[in-house]
């Protein structure tokens, strides 16, 4: 029965994972578009775990008792908050590199742009004076993150798991 459970759950965790794929598209949302902080979380976070529920809820899961239930229910929730925690990392890493390289790009073109005294420099200073004040494009999509976060524990709350544990 252990290689049958693991079986359903790696199952049922990758078709959680499918919802995960928009993921990506955060960076796009923000990255140079001067949106505003986000204040909600995406629209795709309440169908992480629809797979879970929907099997959960099934009339033939009703017939496993209500402690094996619960077990597939946290092993299903462990692998896909495992893998939404490392592609969250990795997308964070990835924007604070481009960021990085951004504004290294930036900072040489400005001071090219300052030696050479031929007028071009007026754009590299007018968006160094821009982002003075305002949120980064980092920023937004961190705040987007964890919004999502937050939501994704409430999904998992109304499951019966505790996010914080």
């Amino acid at each position: 029965m252990p290689r049958l459970t693991a079986a359903l759950v790696a199952a049922v965790v990758e078709r959680c994972l499918e919802a995960l794929k928009q993921l990506k598209g955060i960076t796009a949302t923000f990255r140079m578009t001067n949106k505003p902080l986000p204040t909600r979380h995406s629209h795709f976070v309440p169908g992480i775990l629809a797979p879970l529920r929907a099997f959960v809820g099934a009339e033939r899961a009703k017939a496993l008792t209500a402690t094996s239930r619960l077990e597939l229910t946290l092993a299903v929730s462990d692998g896909v908050s495992a893998r939404y925690g490392d592609m969250a990392a990795e997308l964070v890493t990835t924007v604070r590199k481009t960021e990085a390289s951004l504004n290294r790009l930036k900072d040489r073109k400005a001071g090219k742009a300052g030696a050479g005294g031929n007028g071009g420099g007026g754009t590299g200073a007018g968006k160094e004076g821009d982002s003075g004040g305002k949120v980064s494009d980092t920023d937004k999509i961190c705040k987007q993150l964890h919004l999502d976060v937050c939501e994704y524990g409430a999904q998992l709350a109304k499951l019966g798991v505790d996010p914080g544990g």
